[in-house]
């Protein structure tokens, strides 16, 4: 999905989320997982589904923390993967 498509759907979503009747604590989390979507920074979408679990644990069944928890997993590792792969490149340019 190109970045065009993925900030028009964040910004269609955004929109949504903000006509639910959701705790406020819950939204502000949501909005910050907008973010580190539209800065396609996957360690700072991952901390932001974390503290999604968090902020909306009493809401969440046990199926849904798994499902979210295995993003941030995937999130997380990507992440990662992607910074080693970055700095073995500045290493290497060196």
């Amino acid at each position: 999905m190109g970045r065009e498509v993925l900030a028009a759907r964040i910004s269609q979503t955004r929109q949504w989320v903000s006509a639910l009747a959701i705790p406020t604590g819950v939204r502000a989390v949501a909005f910050g997982i907008f973010g580190a979507l539209n800065g396609f920074d996957r360690a700072r979408a991952a901390l932001a589904f974390a503290d999604l679990v968090k902020a909306a644990a009493a809401q969440l069944d046990e199926a849904s923390r798994s499902e979210l928890d295995a993003l941030i997993r995937e999130l997380a590792s990507s992440a990662a993967a992607a910074h080693s792969q970055h700095t073995a490149q500045q290493l290497q340019s060196s």
